[in-house]
């Protein structure tokens, strides 16, 4: 019985969490769109982070896609490029239905990323990318 309670009280404590983490990254894409241009590629990110661990895979992978447009647009290159790492390590890992996003693959993605952060010179990321396996 108290192990009962106490994963009730956990996942009371997870949804008060997340709840709170929504409301946050919500406020941020919210005032991003609004007032500051150059935050909202971070902002769309974090949007599709938060929504990729809430398991909202569909969401989260339409916020990606913003993220990647707003870069674009915006020729915010460093944020742009640590998108592109992050959607190609989430669709080489995910078990969806879909394994590329705007019609590149998880691999392009990464590649894409791996170019970016050697033309910036971006060690920290290199190093990043050189741990992850796919």
């Amino acid at each position: 019985m108290i192990e009962n309670s106490e994963n009730t009280l956990k996942s009371a404590n997870t949804k008060a969490i997340l709840s709170e983490a929504h409301a946050i990254v919500a406020e941020n894409v919210k005032y991003s769109a609004k007032r500051m241009a150059s935050n909202r590629v971070e902002a769309y990110g974090y949007m599709a982070k938060y929504l990729w661990l809430t398991e909202n895979f569909g969401k989260a992978l339409k916020y990606y896609e913003k993220a990647i447009k707003e870069g674009d647009r915006l020729g915010a290159n460093l944020e742009l490029s640590r998108i592109y790492f992050e959607v190609g390590k989430k669709l080489s890992k995910a078990k969806l239905n879909q394994d590329q996003l705007n019609g590149i693959s998880a691999i392009e993605y990464i590649e894409k990323a791996k170019s970016m952060f050697e033309e910036m010179d971006l060690q920290w990321d290199l190093d990043q990318l050189e741990r992850f396996s796919m």
